[in-house]
């Protein structure tokens, strides 16, 4: 991609929204931090078929799934997962029956979480996901960037 060009000027856009809806360190060195994988992980990530692996970060996830609006509410208070149910429930009919029902030591959150993951590897099996920022590379020589 050209320097300047529109695309890119795009990007630099929706990663500063995503920057200023997200509360927490840049997206783009968290994902060089979550890098840190075993073998089976870079294999999957490095198949010549397209991404076996990517991955997301569930609050960029959740932000444009609410069509670019950050959460008001924490993610483990009762507003906060009233507020993603709200988001998940068109999605995934069955989100509230997986919730009563997920496994002990599984939290609300961390099952929200899950479902909006699957939601955006939805997106990326259907050529819809857009990406944080340009991918960088790792010391494998892997593309690392976050997929919403």
């Amino acid at each position: 991609m050209r320097q300047g060009g529109k695309k890119a000027v795009g990007l630099a856009s929706t990663q500063q929204r995503i920057f200023a809806a997200v509360p927490s360190r840049p997206l783009c060195k968290e994902s060089r931090r979550c890098h840190r994988h075993e073998p089976p992980y870079d294999r999957k990530r490095s198949e010549p078929a397209g991404m076996g692996a990517f991955e997301v970060h569930p609050e960029v996830c959740f932000w444009a799934l609410a069509q670019n609006r950050p959460m008001v509410h924490r993610k483990k208070i009762k507003d906060g997962v009233n507020e993603r149910l709200d988001l998940l429930r068109p999605v995934f009919s069955g989100i509230d029956r997986h919730l009563q029902n997920r496994p002990s030591g599984v939290g609300r959150d961390d099952l929200l979480d899950s479902a909006v993951a699957v939601w955006s590897a939805l997106r990326v099996s259907n050529g819809e996901a857009r990406r944080v920022c340009e991918p960088e590379h790792d010391g494998k020589g892997l593309e690392t960037t976050i997929w919403y």
